[in-house]
């Protein structure tokens, strides 16, 4: 594809454009937005309330005239093919910096892209295939510091397996597939491939959900527009198991049209781990679309988990955790876009995430602005600011101490086959 350069135009101007004419069709949403990188500390705790922020950014998007892909698989590389068989890859490098100055290098509650202040792989792999009408098998190997940080509990051996999976076609005349081994998680709007999200760096919602699944998928067409897979798996992502419980995932896609998708998932199983010797049946239920426009594009994810618990005395509790997300991008025109988020996440029992304070309520509003250079045909360029607000002090400033704000700065390369 021939790269078209376009005319130079001054910074305060391509500013100015966005401001005039993109501003005051979102309203509010982009204000409190940009009042996050301007000024943090004037943001009101709770004053606009977060639903009117996500309505509002969806009521300011444009037509749809695009094709629809589902974000929350990574079934987009374009694999060079030889006979029944594939070869596909995708290096993703980066650069991060975030404002808590970690001497770690570990950045808090993120694990893509989650080193701070060194230049990383954030996710390398190579994608095997074989296709044929009534057989299928995939072979994803991973690495990077993503793999290090979402597989540190799995033996040796297992560490590198983003997907390895076989699936057959039972009936030659009805198009239901049942596929067994490692297989992608269908949950929130997400998935691991940075390449194929609006953002650069994964929301908080996505990084606290499933990024894989181990166990047996069985893929039902309902009609055009609808299909139903049903999930008999390990757990909540891991390979080895942990416990004698086993889990029960479903996945509803509507595809209304070319434009739109509306997936709603469900999980239940028993977590019941020598780490969480008091955890019982989780249940999770998730909603999310994506939709593609020709100048925009969007896509928002929200979701509700509990955790029954009974401790060692025989009391019982069932805490509860919830997210909410929008993403949205704007083409300026095929090699240049700009994208935002505004996220919502709460866990103030800690189910999920642990806080790296004395404050265990974790309860945050986050924010995104991503700058993309889509550059040749497989070439991808992005910088990412991304700020947080904790309601409670659960980040830390460059000094160590309990902070509210917490900032970062990614850089992203990223490039396939």
């Amino acid at each position: 594809m021939e790269l078209t350069t376009p005319e130079p135009r001054r910074a305060d101007s391509i500013v100015e454009d966005i401001i005039v004419e993109y501003i005051p069709g979102l309203g509010k949403p982009w204000a409190l937005l940009i009042m996050a990188y301007l000024a943090p500390d004037n943001i009101p705790d709770m004053k606009y309330g977060i639903l009117p922020i996500f309505v509002g950014l969806f009521l300011g998007l444009g037509a749809p005239k695009a094709q629809v892909v589902n974000t929350a698989t990574i079934d987009t590389l374009a694999n060079v093919q030889v006979g029944n068989m594939s070869i596909g890859g995708f290096i993703d490098t980066y650069y991060s910096y975030n404002s808590s100055l970690p001497s770690s290098k570990n950045i808090d509650y993120l694990s893509s892209s989650a080193r701070h202040n060194e230049m990383n792989i954030n996710l390398a792999y190579l994608d095997l295939r074989y296709s044929s009408p009534r057989l299928q098998s995939r072979l994803v190997a991973g690495y990077g510091t993503f793999m290090m940080v979402n597989y540190q509990n799995e033996p040796e051996p297992l560490k590198f397996l983003l997907e390895a999976s076989i699936g057959v076609k039972p009936f030659k005349n009805y198009n239901a597939w049942i596929s067994a081994g490692v297989i992608g998680s269908p949950f929130t709007n997400e998935s691991y491939a940075s390449k194929d999200q609006l953002m650069y760096t994964r929301s908080l919602s996505s990084e606290n959900t499933p990024y894989y699944l181990t166990g047996i998928k069985a893929q039902f067409p309902l009609s055009e527009k609808l299909s139903l897979s049903v999930y008999g798996i390990n757990g909540w992502q891991n390979i080895t198991e942990y416990n004698e419980g086993k889990a029960v995932a479903t996945q509803l896609e509507y595809r209304p049209n070319k434009k739109l998708i509306l997936n709603w998932n469900t999980y239940i199983g028993d977590e019941m781990s020598d780490s969480t010797p008091e955890y019982r049946t989780r249940l999770f239920s998730d909603v999310f679309l994506i939709y593609s426009g020709k100048k925009w594009d969007f896509t928002s994810s929200m979701y509700l988990g509990m955790q029954m618990k009974k401790d060692s005395l025989g009391s019982e509790s069932n805490p509860i955790w919830y997210s909410l997300n929008g993403i949205a991008r704007y083409r300026f025109n095929s090699t240049f876009s700009l994208s935002g988020r505004l996220e919502y996440f709460r866990d103030q029992d800690n189910v999920l995430v642990q806080p790296q304070t004395q404050n265990k309520n974790f309860h945050v509003l986050g924010s995104g602005l991503c700058f993309n250079v889509h550059g040749w045909d497989r070439f991808l360029f992005r910088i990412e600011g991304r700020y947080f607000y904790g309601f409670e002090r659960v980040f830390r400033n460059a000094k160590g101490a309990e902070a509210r704000h917490n900032g970062q700065i990614t850089v992203g390369i990223s490039a396939w086959f």
